[in-house]
């Protein structure tokens, strides 16, 4: 963008407020896929009363995935997916670099 564009637009938008918003929501949705997955998985201890009663009723191999705990724990990550990390940290490096840019450009307030 050149510089004369940049001015411009900041008086139509607050242009580092808006983009520190973006860089906010990229980050909480690198975060918030294993935060949402802890809360559902519960304590160990439920997991493993899952687990003890899946062993104890035969599931092994691959019969254990039709156990209780896999069924509860793959519902869980199919909820919650994992998001590409990669393609978030460098969508977030360049939000970044696009706010120190717009904070250098930003009119005295």
């Amino acid at each position: 963008m050149q510089f004369h564009n940049l001015q411009a637009l900041q008086g139509s938008i607050n242009m580092p407020n808006e983009l520190e918003t973006q860089l906010k929501l990229k980050l909480d949705e690198l975060n918030q896929y294993s935060t949402r997955r802890k809360l559902e998985y519960g304590i160990f201890s439920s997991q493993l009363d899952l687990l003890y009663n899946d062993i104890r009723d035969g599931y092994f191999g691959e019969n254990a995935k039709e156990g209780s705990w896999y069924k509860k724990i793959t519902e869980i990550k199919s909820n919650y997916p994992k998001p590409d990390i990669v393609a978030l940290k460098v969508e977030i490096e360049e939000l970044i670099k696009q706010v120190d840019v717009a904070k250098m450009y930003r009119p005295e307030e």
